[in-house]
């Protein structure tokens, strides 16, 4: 894993961790509010980087490189953190493993699909298919073709900015193999019921276009959170709304809530 720094280090540091098969760089239109006010870190996951050789193995140990990097930059203690889709699974996991301590985060667009280990290698299997042409490729395929026709509809400037972070990037670095692995692990991935992490505030991003399931599914893992519910779809305010995005992060993390 390698760690991108952004802003004074003196400011209050901010934890940014992307979805799965996703570059650093989705984060770029949304940071530049917050780097006045911030010291930003990205996190970028093995064999979803180009200056990384290494392909990705699994979310354990990406999860222990960040907190080797928390442990050795923040003595432990990081003021604020979020996660993206399956990036908001790893920060529950940090939460819950307790090896470091976070005041403030926001879980945003999670999926928290739990699967035995079948099914998340079926699952996994079927993800590749979809991401691979498009990232290694830079051609749609037949299962992005249908995300892309049933939700083009509804808003054609998420799909195009979505469509554009992947298409305009050299992704060519990225194997199979580390988009395969990082899928199972995510599907793999366990948490608590009703997790409670005592002097952490946890903020929940509910997109409502997720749906009711999806809905069900954060309160059984964090009924005590706070919730900010936006009619959009998956990752669509940070996608379409990055100024809006990283309003809603200062407020959060700057606020008293």
């Amino acid at each position: 894993m390698r760690f991108y720094n952004f802003g004074d280090s003196r400011n209050t540091h901010l934890l940014l961790i992307p979805d799965n098969a996703q570059h650093y760089s989705i984060f770029e239109r949304g940071i530049k509010d917050l780097i006045p006010d911030f010291y930003i870190t990205i996190c970028s996951f093995d064999g979803f980087d180009e200056t990384i050789k290494e392909t990705f193995v699994s979310h354990e140990k990406e999860m222990e490189q960040i907190e080797a990097y928390i442990n050795e930059h923040d003595e432990g203690h990081l003021s604020c953190a979020y996660g993206l889709g399956h990036g908001g699974e790893v920060l529950c996991s940090l939460l819950e493993r307790s090896h470091i301590t976070i005041d403030k985060c926001i879980i945003d667009s999670a999926y928290f699909e739990y699967l035995s280990t079948p099914y998340a290698m079926m699952q996994a299997s079927a993800a590749t298919m979809i991401f691979y042409p498009l990232i290694k490729e830079k051609t749609i395929s037949r299962g992005v073709m249908h995300f892309l026709t049933r939700e083009q509809k509804e808003n054609p400037e998420f799909i195009s900015r979505w469509q554009q972070h992947y298409l305009s990037h050299n992704l060519d670095f990225i194997k199979k193999r580390s988009l395969f692995n990082q899928f199972s692990s995510s599907y793999q991935l366990k948490h608590k019921k009703n997790l409670l992490i005592p002097n952490t505030a946890v903020h929940v991003f509910f997109s409502m276009k997720m749906g009711a399931r999806y809905l069900r599914r954060y309160q059984y893992f964090f009924a005590n959170a706070i919730y900010h519910y936006f009619n959009m779809s998956a990752q669509e305010l940070l996608i379409t709304k990055p100024d809006q995005w990283a309003l809603e992060l200062y407020s959060i993390f700057k606020g008293r809530i």
